[in-house]
């Protein structure tokens, strides 16, 4: 018995952390993605800037 709680304590300890990292690189990510969403739209804007002062 005492065991299997040992190894239940162990699994639910290593899994606390996964979640944790779970929950923090999905934000990571979120705030990753609207960062490169924001610099891909000036980047956008740059090359379209760009190529119309080109062509005029």
């Amino acid at each position: 018995m005492f065991v299997f709680k040992s190894s239940l304590s162990l699994s639910v300890s290593s899994c606390f952390p996964f979640v944790g990292i779970g929950l923090r690189g999905l934000l990571l990510l979120s705030t990753g993605f609207v960062s490169i969403g924001i610099h891909g739209i000036t980047g956008l804007y740059g090359i379209y800037y760009l190529v119309l002062k080109k062509n005029l």
